[in-house]
């Protein structure tokens, strides 16, 4: 099976073959897939700049007649670069299953799914972080255990089990965040001014905005992924009891199981690690 479709004008590229033999009780199946999924970006978050004022008055002081150049707002942020991002995703995935009809009453369904990720190349290194340039992850061995039955206790009654686990696809918008987010000027890169001495040093005037992030000193955010980046996956089960109650009619009363492992989750490296209270000291308290 070959199939074209198109994603923000660009092709996804898929194909798929499966098998199935049947011999005796058991029917085998066995399939392939491949995938490859291209992605083409484009965006800047807060290109045009975003100000933020203290109260109305400071706003209209910088609003109206604002002709010596005063800077009364309290922060100032911005974003840089380029904001064309393209990269290309390929996914591998392999299945085996054995649908088993152990007697007249039971039937088993044993298989398992083999997927994995063949990640685009790493983000550009930034020399002040090296972690910008990690190589990314995505899990040497995701390997997904199924198991199923269903068993007739009589002719108006069916129980039905199933159990699996199932991994989860590495997220296209987690790699526009790294690809855009290591610093760099060639990239994507964001400037915030928070206080006085940082906006006269090199804040715009109010409407104006800043050509680079060269040109005032402040902060800058960077995205980079765990080195030990662990594919997300969930371990999913079902029960159920299905009775014939009348001639067109039947009752299911069911269960399902889900629990997520290794979610995605942000964490904010430049903050310290918890320990005990203490207090600061303020030096001029008036």
């Amino acid at each position: 099976i070959y199939t074209l479709s198109l994603h923000d004008a660009l092709p996804i590229y898929e194909f798929a073959d499966d098998i199935t033999w049947v011999k005796g009780k058991h029917t085998i199946k066995f399939g392939a897939s491949f995938e490859h999924v291209n992605d083409d970006v484009v965006t800047l978050t807060n290109r045009f700049g975003s100000y933020t004022y203290p109260t109305v008055t400071s706003f209209a002081q910088d609003y109206t007649g604002n002709t010596a150049g005063a800077q009364n707002y309290s922060a100032f942020s911005q974003g840089f670069g380029n904001p064309v991002v393209n990269f290309n995703l390929k996914d591998l995935g392999f299945y085996l299953q054995d649908q088993w009809k152990a007697t007249n009453r039971l039937t088993l369904t044993l298989g398992a799914r083999y997927e994995h990720t063949i990640a685009p190349p790493p983000a550009a290194l930034n020399p002040a972080f090296p972690l910008t340039g990690a190589p990314i992850h995505t899990g040497p061995l995701n390997l997904m255990p199924r198991i199923g039955l269903a068993y007739r206790v009589n002719d108006k009654t069916v129980i039905r089990a199933g159990a699996g686990t199932y991994f989860a696809r590495l997220v296209s918008g987690l790699l526009d965040d790294v690809y855009t987010g290591n610093g760099l000027p060639s990239t994507q890169t964001s400037l915030s001014l928070s206080n006085a001495t940082t906006i006269k040093a090199g804040g715009p005037v109010f409407p104006n905005v800043l050509t680079s992030a060269g040109s005032a000193a402040g902060s800058s955010t960077l995205d980079v992924l765990s080195p030990t980046l662990k594919t997300p996956y969930s371990e999913q089960a079902t029960l159920s009891v299905e009775r014939q109650i009348a001639k067109d009619m039947v009752l299911t009363v069911s269960g399902i199981f889900s629990k997520g492992v290794n979610l995605y989750g942000t964490q904010d490296i430049n903050a310290p690690a918890l320990g005990a209270p203490f207090t600061y000291t303020i030096a001029d308290a008036t």
